[in-house]
């Protein structure tokens, strides 16, 4: 019974030892959690917040609300609202909003963890999806829109990734990827709005990944996704402000003084970009 005992101790003191620097980074991530959920600050998190504010409170984009990044602040603004309903004040409300950044910046480092368990070892997917969950591109976790640029760019990789590991399957797990990735490439575009350039990449990789016979399929199937996010988000603007005006906010928000290069400028750029990524 003791050589039994004895055994068991030793293998529970070996696993431990082998798996001890996941524990360190474990904790480390723990301590980096705390900090900046009770510590973190960044000028774009009043930014953040105030627009989701506004918006709760019934401010409306393009019209009563200009700022440039105003489309973002739906993420906040549904949180904002579910915590006002709840509890009847704005005390600790942006506690609250950092909590909600951890908490999507945890899912979707485990959605990476998986996806990438399942053509890398167990050790690496663990150490990449770490690695992930301790990006943050300001020192801030409120869902803004640098934080919702990661996230939703992350979602768009990870559902291309996994239509491209499923692609041999039966029809509904990659249409079911292409789904997840239109309705991300949408979360996107509202994130930062000249993200939608990410359409055209993302219809070149359906189409070189998919079979001959289910490429126009595929790529209906994505375009189709985003086209009724899209459609959904215009039916919401149309509700309280004509086609005209709508157009005219949306001009007046990419040309922002603080954003003052206009949208053929920004097609240039990224055409340019992809020019001299293609000559390297």
């Amino acid at each position: 019974m003791n050589s039994n005992y004895s055994a068991q101790e030793k293998n529970f003191a070996t696993a431990l030892l082998h798996n001890l620097w996941k524990y360190l980074l474990l904790a480390a991530s723990i301590v980096a959690t705390v900090k900046i959920i009770f510590f973190g600050f960044d000028i774009d998190e009043q930014y953040a917040v105030s627009m989701a504010y506004r918006l709760v409170q019934g401010d409306r984009m393009f019209l009563e609300m200009w700022e440039p990044h105003q489309t973002s602040a739906f993420f906040s603004a549904a949180f904002l609202w579910l915590y006002m309903q709840l509890f009847h004040t704005l005390k600790y409300s942006v506690l609250f909003l950092r909590i909600v950044g951890v908490v999507t910046q945890l899912l979707i480092s485990i959605l990476t963890y998986r996806t990438f368990r399942k053509f890398v070892t167990e050790n690496t997917a663990f150490v990449i999806a770490v690695f992930y969950y301790n990006i943050i591109p300001k020192n801030s976790t409120v869902p803004d829109f640098s934080n919702m640029l990661l996230w939703f760019s992350t979602l768009v990789f990870l559902s291309f990734l996994e239509f491209s590991l499923n692609r041999g399957t039966s029809a509904r797990r990659p249409a079911f990827f292409l789904i997840a990735a239109g309705v991300s490439t949408s979360l996107l575009v509202l994130s930062y709005p000249t993200c939608i350039f990410v359409v055209l990449p993302g219809c070149i990789g359906i189409w070189l990944l998919s079979a001959a016979g289910n490429r126009l399929k595929n790529l209906l199937i994505y375009l189709g996704t985003c086209g009724v996010c899209g459609l959904g988000w215009l039916a919401y603007f149309l509700c309280h402000m004509s086609f005209r005006q709508f157009l005219d906010g949306l001009s007046e928000m990419l040309t922002d003084g603080s954003h003052d290069v206009r949208l053929l400028g920004k097609l240039k750029d990224n055409l340019s970009c992809l020019g001299v990524s293609s000559c390297c």
